[in-house]
C-alpha cells in the first residue's frame, strides 16, 4: 500500500531557527528557546490589544525574565532607545513595583541606576535598575529588577529581568546575552523555511496555547504547498462524531516533524518516522494539559521504548511495508 495523499480532507480546508520558544508571526520573528541561558516558559496575550503580549523565561533559582512586545496605542513607533513614548515604557514597571509595595509583597524599594546597551548600534536599549526586599515569601529576599526598553518593528520592546542580589555576577553576563539576542532577533530578517522551521517547533511543544495554534495554521498552509504524503493509517482516532476534540493538531504536529526533516534537506520525501515521534510528542503534551481525550492506541504507543522499532512494526500492520 503506497502512502496516502488524502490528508487534506482529514486537515480540512480551513535551522538556526529550529530552537524557537514563540513565533510572532505578524512581525515575521522568533523567539529563542533560551534567552541568556534562561529557558522559556509560556507565551501570554492579552486581550487589550494595545498591551500586546509577554514571553517569559526562567532559570531556576532566582532567574526570571519577562518580554513584552506592546504598542500602548501609539501610532508611528520610531526606532532604538531614544523613540517617543520609552519614558511611559518605564512607567508600567515602576507602576507594577508600586501596586506590589503598596499590597506588602515588597520594601525597600530604591532606584539603583540607568544605562543605555549596547555602546553603539541601530537598535539600543535605555535601561534603569531598581533595588527591593521581596518579602512575599515572609523571609525578605534582596533582588534586583533591571528594565530595558527600546522600540523596533512598530513596537516597543521591555525586558524586566529579575533576580537574587547575590546572583549579579551570573545576572550581568545574562543580560548582557540577552539584550544582544533581542536586538538580533528583532533587526534580522528570516526567510519562510526559517519561520516555518520555527513554527515547526512550536507547535510540537505545545499545539493548544496560542502560538503553537497560530503556528500549526501556518505549517498547515505551507504543507498544502507540498506534495506530501503521509501514511494516514496512524490517524486511528476514531471519525465523525465519535471524533476526539482536537486531533487536527495531532496531524500539524505531524507535519510539522516532517517539515523539520524535508525543509534542512531540500527533499521532496522524508521524514516520515520523525513526523510519527512528533505526532506522539504533541499528544503526550496535549494530553498532560488537558487538550485531547485518550486515544487507546497513542497511549500504547507512547509506552514503546524503542520507537523506531515500534513504528517498523506499524508500517507492516497497516501494511505500508512488508515483513522481511
Amino acid at each position: 500500500m503506497k502512502k496516502s495523499v488524502a490528508w487534506l480532507v482529514l486537515l480540512g480546508t480551513a535551522s538556526v531557527w529550529a530552537g524557537a520558544g514563540y513565533v510572532d508571526l505578524d512581525l515575521n520573528m522568533v523567539f529563542p528557546d533560551k534567552l541568556g541561558g534562561l529557558e522559556y516558559q509560556r507565551m501570554e496575550k492579552y486581550s487589550n490589544e494595545t498591551l500586546g503580549y509577554s514571553v517569559f523565561y526562567a532559570k531556576d533559582p532566582g532567574l526570571s525574565a519577562e518580554v513584552t512586545v506592546f504598542t500602548l496605542g501609539k501610532e508611528n513607533i520610531g526606532t532604538g532607545h531614544e523613540a517617543p513614548g520609552i519614558a511611559a515604557v518605564f512607567d508600567e514597571t515602576k507602576k507594577m513595583l508600586d501596586k506590589r509595595d503598596a499590597r506588602g509583597e515588597i520594601a525597600q524599594l530604591k532606584l539603583r541606576g540607568k544605562s543605555i546597551v549596547p555602546d553603539s548600534g541601530k537598535i539600543r536599549f535605555a535601561s534603569v535598575v531598581y533595588q527591593f526586599d521581596d518579602i512575599s515569601g515572609g523571609e525578605p529576599q534582596k533582588k534586583l529588577i533591571a528594565t530595558y526598553a527600546t522600540a523596533a518593528r512598530g513596537n516597543f520592546i521591555k525586558l524586566d529581568f529579575t533576580f537574587d542580589i547575590a546572583k549579579s555576577g551570573e545576572a550581568k553576563a545574562a543580560s548582557e546575552q540577552m539584550v544582544k539576542q533581542l536586538i538580533e532577533a528583532f533587526s534580522s530578517k528570516p526567510t519562510e523555511e526559517d519561520i516555518i522551521l520555527a513554527a515547526c517547533t512550536a507547535v510540537i511543544a505545545n499545539p493548544m496555547s496560542y502560538g503553537g495554534s497560530r503556528s500549526a495554521q501556518k505549517v498547515v498552509e505551507y504543507a498544502k504547498t507540498l506534495d506530501l504524503g503521509v501514511y494516514e493509517e496512524l490517524f486511528v482516532w476514531p471519525d465523525g462524531w465519535q471524533k476526539p476534540k482536537n486531533t487536527e493538531m495531532l496531524i500539524a504536529a505531524y507535519f510539522a516533524g516532517m517539515l523539520k526533516v524535508v525543509i534542512p534537506e531540500g527533499a521532496e520525501a522524508g521524514g516520515d518516522f520523525e513526523a510519527f515521534v512528533a505526532m506522539l510528542n504533541a499528544y503526550e503534551v496535549m494530553l498532560k494539559n488537558g487538550d485531547i481525550k485518550n486515544i487507546a492506541e497513542f497511549d500504547e504507543w507512547l509506552k514503546a521504548e524503542d520507537q523506531a522499532a515500534l513504528y517498523e512494526q506499524l508500517l507492516i500492520k497497516y501494511e505500508y511495508k512488508s515483513a522481511e
